[in-house]
């Protein structure tokens, strides 16, 4: 178990291909709300995913985590587009990615990525997020 963990904290594939890249979501008072993780392809391109726990649904805790991650892994890590594989019955998460600026994949992304039959694939180009740091970064210290 040991070495499992000590290969995970390299934060990278055995092969060195990927980066796996996760962050905690805290409110201003320190409560856990959720996470979001990346997973960084050498070819630019990061899969991201997010957990919220429910309570803390539809208050804009969620966009603006994704967002900020997003932001990071334009700036430290190079990504020019972003993938999100959800459930098509997702109609929340659905409606957050759409809202930041995700579009449906075309059907050969979505065979790229693994998609199941009752997924949806979204994508994004880097520079396309609908909101600007600055206000991401006031919405988020209001949380």
């Amino acid at each position: 178990m040991a070495h499992r963990f000590k290969r995970l904290e390299t934060r990278e594939s055995a092969d060195g291909n990927e980066k796996w890249l996760n962050w905690v979501v805290r409110l201003s008072n320190g409560e856990l709300a959720g996470y979001v993780q990346a997973t960084v392809l050498q070819s630019g391109s990061s899969f991201v995913a997010y957990v919220l726990a429910s309570r803390h649904w539809r208050g804009g805790i969620g966009r603006a985590a994704v967002e900020l991650m997003m932001e990071e892994l334009r700036s430290s890590y190079g990504v020019r587009s972003f993938v999100a594989v959800l459930k098509a019955s997702n109609h929340r998460s659905l409606a957050l990615l759409r809202a930041i600026g995700f579009r449906p994949a075309s059907p050969g992304q979505a065979v790229e990525s693994g998609a199941e039959p009752d997924e949806l694939v979204m994508v994004m180009a880097a520079g396309a997020s609908r909101v600007r740091s600055g206000q991401l970064r006031r919405q988020a210290s209001k949380e």
